[in-house]
């Protein structure tokens, strides 16, 4: 596949009348996949599917991040899962999200200015994207600036699949202990951001452990899912100069812009988080026997032609966009309401700070992250 292009196998599920059981290409036995919008929104939202049990199953697990995740809320179900998130809950609320929108967009106006004073060529990836994506994470979880390279080093280590095993596990330990010590200082001296909060909090009281990997976890997603989802939505534009234009002179419209790529664009490669069976279960015409491993696609969802009329046709008006880009149920991503902002200040700052801006190579020779679990541009090169 190259660039966004829809997975063939994914279109071929997502087209199937009901679920089936695939083996991966990291496992060894055969496992339910539920593309289907209504479907994966019922498995992701039922109890009987648990995230925990994985710990303990052999459900073809990356054994490579395994360790990392064991006190993840991403691993937890009923009211463990339920304390983490109450506790998350307090440091992405609507008001602390409002407050922090000023500081979002002076980061990404910066960014651009320093990329016009040094000329009329850039790339948007290494001068824009991730930059941006890497200093908000790392002020919303309470990252000092000297930390930054090693986390970058690592993070990259663990979530690149051509990594060595013994080299994603050696990073892996060194960003735990990284992290462990952020914790620590926080409970003496806490800040104003998601270590402090959660170091401080009296009502949940969540363990070191707890919020090592809470922390790990939002700096991971924060810095490089937003650095290759912006990207990806910024490729997206470039490459429909028209859209571009008319977002440029119509900037009411970027919201359902926005909206409609984060349903458009299949971020993920493969399909995700397994979960496992506690019991047999019914759904979307199959019967889910106990102990079996069950896999979603959020992105083969989001291409559901029962949901979205024209579903592979990228629509940026397109209005009722139930997309599941975020996830859905108890673990919908707690941080979507920031990322959203953080999307839509991005375009916004390219948008007004570099018109005429266009692609400085031809759009076949973009190239892409091909080792990574998360898609997008390796470089965004333009020129304006």
């Amino acid at each position: 596949m190259h660039a966004l292009d829809f997975d063939p196998v994914l279109r071929r599920l997502v087209d199937a009348p009901r679920a089936e059981r695939l083996t991966l290409t990291h496992g060894s036995a055969p496992v339910w996949v539920f593309t289907h919008h209504d479907d994966v929104r019922v498995v992701t939202s039922d109890a009987r599917f648990s995230r925990r049990a994985v710990l303990t199953a052999d459900a073809g697990r990356n054994v490579v991040v395994r360790p990392l995740l064991d006190d993840d809320a991403t691993y937890q179900d009923g009211a463990t899962h339920a304390r983490i998130r109450h506790a998350m809950a307090r440091v992405f609320t609507r008001a602390r999200i409002d407050r922090s929108r000023a500081r979002v967009e002076s980061v990404a106006t910066s960014l651009v200015e320093r990329m016009r004073d040094r000329g009329t060529r850039a790339d948007l990836v290494e001068s824009l994207t991730s930059p941006f994506a890497l200093e908000i994470a790392c002020d919303t979880v309470g990252v000092p600036r000297e930390m930054w390279p090693a986390v970058c080093d690592g993070l990259e280590k663990v979530f690149e699949t051509t990594t060595a095993a013994r080299d994603a596990l050696r990073a892996r330990e060194d960003l735990a202990e990284r992290f462990a010590s952020l914790v620590a200082a926080a409970r003496r001296d806490p800040g104003d951001d998601l270590i402090g909060v959660l170091a401080t909090d009296g009502v949940d009281r969540l363990t070191d452990e707890q919020i090592t990997a809470a922390a790990f976890h939002t700096t991971h997603a924060g810095w490089q899912a937003i650095r290759n989802h912006s990207a990806n939505m910024l490729y997206l534009l470039l490459t429909r100069p028209r859209e571009m234009e008319r977002l440029r002179a119509e900037p009411a419209g970027l919201d359902a812009a926005v909206e409609e790529m984060l349903r458009f664009i299949p971020r993920m490669g493969g399909v995700g988080v397994e979960r496992i069976a506690t019991e047999d279960v019914r759904v979307g015409g199959v019967t889910v026997a106990r102990g079996e491993a069950v896999y979603v696609s959020y992105a083969a969802a989001n291409r559901d032609p029962r949901v979205f009329p024209e579903p592979d046709q990228l629509d940026l008006g397109r209005s009722d966009n139930s997309h599941v880009a975020y996830g859905y149920g108890p673990h919908y991503c707690p941080a979507a309401a920031l990322a959203t902002v953080e999307l839509h200040t991005v375009i916004t700052a390219v948008l007004r700070g570099l018109p005429g801006v266009r692609l400085a190579v031809a759009e076949q020779d973009v190239p892409w992250r091909t080792g990574s679990l998360l898609r997008g541009p390796r470089s965004l090169p333009v020129v304006w």
